[in-house]
């Protein structure tokens, strides 16, 4: 996976540069823009009950069973998305297994890209159902696999709304998810460069801060290439994620770039088979609870050992790019 992630650096430089001139830079994106909106605050609207039909119909296409799904999540109501005072404005599931239920909660204002949040929070949920009868012991699964069926109903949805948002919508969708997709692969690459490094200089002893400074700015220059204007790199990052504290948490990052390509990876494979993976997909997220991820991809033909699944996940998200290249 990180030997595919190291070829297809350069494709992402390409999304970074073109996003640099969208926002009216001369050169190379500054650091401080890298997730910054390229689109100003969106005027087109949809409806609660718009944003179910887009759902359960992006759902249905993919298999009856998970339209079925979305749509009893909305009849009885499990999702809490009113906007309130004092709500945090962000997507969570939660789920409830000795009932075979989940309760989700976020803040719905009428943009399309609630719709994707949305559709992403109920994957968990769905996740969840497949689990419904096995031990409470086996309800648990790894990290790296937990977002598989929230980032593939995002995928479902995203070539939904490609369809039926107003073309002014689609270009910030689509931005937004490469926006995501560069965090969890570029910045979460730069991150597991700073601490491999990190552990192996710490044999020699212990690094100043100017020695992790450097340290910090050489990995982000690395990840980023000539894409990232290296004078704004903020070299301090070092001190704000806290996973770089945590004992027992070492490369807290791998399993949410592990995630993401899991499950793009995935979805390139539906691509390819069509009607005899919707068939097994059920069948793999129930495996998750007492498998391991080698194993339960063996259920759908699939070797993580294999660059070319990686490669798969990435040249999704390189069409992607492609597309927002050409965008403008």
């Amino acid at each position: 996976m990180l030997n595919a992630i190291e070829e297809s650096l350069p494709v992402f430089h390409q999304y970074y540069l073109k996003k640099a001139e969208m926002l009216g830079h001369s050169g190379p994106l500054p650091f401080y823009d890298v997730f910054a909106p390229v689109a100003g605050e969106s005027s087109a609207q949809i409806t609660y009950p718009e944003a179910r039909d887009v759902i359960v119909s992006g759902f249905s296409a993919f298999s009856a069973e998970l339209g079925e799904f979305a749509g009893k999540v909305f009849r009885q109501r499990w999702i809490d998305a009113e906007p309130r005072t004092g709500k945090g404005n962000f997507g969570l599931c939660v789920d409830i297994f000795p009932i075979g239920e989940s309760r989700i909660i976020t803040s719905f204002t009428g943009n399309y890209i609630d719709i994707s949040i949305l559709a992403h929070e109920i994957g968990h949920a769905y996740h969840s159902s497949c689990l419904t009868g096995e031990t409470m012991v086996n309800t648990d699964y790894p990290v790296p696999i937990a977002e598989t069926a929230s980032i593939f109903c995002e995928s479902l949805i995203h070539q939904e709304l490609r369809k039926v948002a107003p073309e002014s919508e689609t270009l910030s969708i689509l931005e937004r998810s490469l926006s995501d997709a560069g965090y969890y692969i570029v910045d979460f690459y730069a991150r597991y460069l700073f601490e491999s490094r990190l552990y192996e200089r710490r044999l020699s002893g212990v690094l100043s801060v100017q020695e992790l400074n450097d340290l910090m700015h050489e990995s982000m220059v690395a990840a980023y290439g000539d894409s990232i204007n290296p004078d704004t790199i903020h070299p301090y990052q070092w001190i704000s994620k806290a996973g770089y504290y945590m004992a027992g948490n070492e490369f807290l990052n791998f399993p949410y770039s592990f995630g993401l390509l899991f499950s793009k990876g995935l979805y390139a494979q539906y691509k390819k088979q069509g009607e005899a993976f919707v068939d097994r997909y059920r069948s793999f997220l129930a495996a998750t609870g007492k498998s391991t991820i080698t194993d339960a991809a063996r259920l759908m033909d699939i070797d993580v050992n294999s660059p070319e699944f990686w490669l798969d996940a990435l040249t999704l998200i390189a069409d992607d790019i492609q597309k927002f290249v050409e965008s403008v």
